[in-house]
C-alpha cells in the first residue's frame, strides 16, 4: 500500500481549518439555542389586575412568583390551577402543595382559589370557565415559567376568543437557568426542547399555532 504524505504546512493548514470549523459549528449553535430560548420567553406584559392565575408545575417557583405578585398588591385573588379528583392526587399534589405554601406565606385562604386541570390545555379551560362565573373579574395576570409562556397564553387566547378579558403575563425569575443559558443544564434542554415538541403536538392536535399573537 502507498503511503500518503503531506507536508508540515499542509498538515497544520487542515489542523488549524478543522479548529476553526469547530468554533464555528460552537458559536453558531450558541446563536441558534439563545434564540430558542427568547422566542419562548415572551417579554412580560404585567400591570394591577383582578386576580393573579399561576399555572401549576414548575415546583415552587411559579407559585412563589405568583405570591410575590400578590404581597406587592397587584390582584387582591390568587388562582392555581392542577387540583385533581381524590383518586388521582398522589403524595406530591402540586395544588395542594402551593395552597399550603400560600397560605405559610401569609395569604388567607379565602383569597385563594384552585381550579380542577392535568394540562395546559384544561388550565385554559377551567380559567375561561372561571371568569364565565365571575362577573367581576374583567382582568387576570399569568404567571407561569419562562419557557412555558408562549404555548401558554396562545391556548389562553385560543380559549378566550373574543371575550372582554384583559391578559397580562410575567414569569418567575427563580430558576437557575434563562433564556440565554438553558442549554448548558440538563434540566434546561429537557423542559426547552420538551416544550417545543408540546408546541408542535398542541398546533396538530388544537390547531394552536406556535407563533400566535395571544
Amino acid at each position: 500500500m502507498k503511503k500518503i504524505c503531506i507536508s508540515y504546512r499542509t498538515a497544520y493548514l487542515l489542523a488549524a481549518s478543522f479548529v476553526v470549523i469547530i468554533i464555528i459549528s460552537i458559536i453558531a449553535a450558541q446563536v441558534v439555542f439563545v434564540n430558542m430560548g427568547h422566542w419562548l420567553a415572551v417579554s412580560e406584559y404585567v400591570d394591577n389586575a383582578d386576580v393573579i392565575v399561576v399555572l401549576s408545575g414548575g415546583g415552587y417557583e411559579r407559585i412563589k412568583h405568583g405570591i410575590e405578585l400578590y404581597e406587592r398588591g397587584y390582584a387582591p385573588e390568587l388562582w392555581y390551577t392542577g387540583d385533581r379528583p381524590k383518586k388521582e392526587q398522589t403524595a406530591f399534589w402540586d395544588a395542594q402543595f402551593a395552597l399550603e405554601y400560600a397560605v405559610e406565606r401569609g395569604i388567607p385562604e379565602d383569597r385563594i382559589t384552585i381550579l380542577p386541570s392535568t394540562s395546559t390545555w384544561e388550565d385554559a379551560e377551567s380559567i375561561v370557565k372561571s371568569l364565565a362565573a365571575r362577573d367581576d373579574v374583567q382582568s387576570i395576570i399569568v404567571v407561569t415559567s419562562w419557557y412555558h409562556l408562549r404555548r401558554s397564553l396562545n391556548v389562553i387566547g385560543e380559549h378566550l376568543n373574543t371575550n372582554n378579558i384583559t391578559v397580562y403575563y410575567t414569569s418567575s425569575d427563580n430558576l437557575p437557568y434563562d433564556p440565554h443559558s438553558w442549554w448548558t443544564r440538563d434540566e434546561g434542554l429537557v423542559l426547552v426542547l420538551n416544550e417545543y415538541m408540546k408546541s408542535f403536538y398542541y398546533w396538530l392536535r388544537y390547531g394552536v399555532v406556535p407563533w400566535g399573537t395571544f
